[in-house]
Formats: structure tokens, sequence, C-alpha cells
């Protein structure tokens, strides 16, 4: 009789594969968040000038 092995967990290649797929992800995201910011830090110094003058 075999003995039963307790296969819980994760293997190592899908670990790395959920890793990889999330450093994509956050590649493609992560220029769109700068960017984002950047206009809007854009708008309001457009704001607070055109409220001087």
């Amino acid at each position: 009789m075999k003995p039963k092995l307790n296969k819980k967990g994760f293997t190592l290649v899908e670990l790395l594969a959920v890793i990889a797929i999330l450093m994509i992800l956050v590649g493609i995201a992560f220029p769109s968040i700068l960017n984002l910011s950047a206009r809007s830090t854009d708008k309001v110094t457009e704001t607070q000038k055109n409220s001087f003058f």
C-alpha cells in the first residue's frame, strides 16, 4: 500500500507565475498612476494661477 501524500500549498513554479503576472500588471498600471498624479497637479496649479488673476 502506498502512503498518502499530503499535497497542500503551492509549488514554486505557481508562485513565480503569480509574481510575474503581478509585476506585469504593476508595470502597466504604475506609469498611468504617475501620469494621473502629474495631470492633477497641473490642474491645481492652473486653477490657483487663474484665481489670482
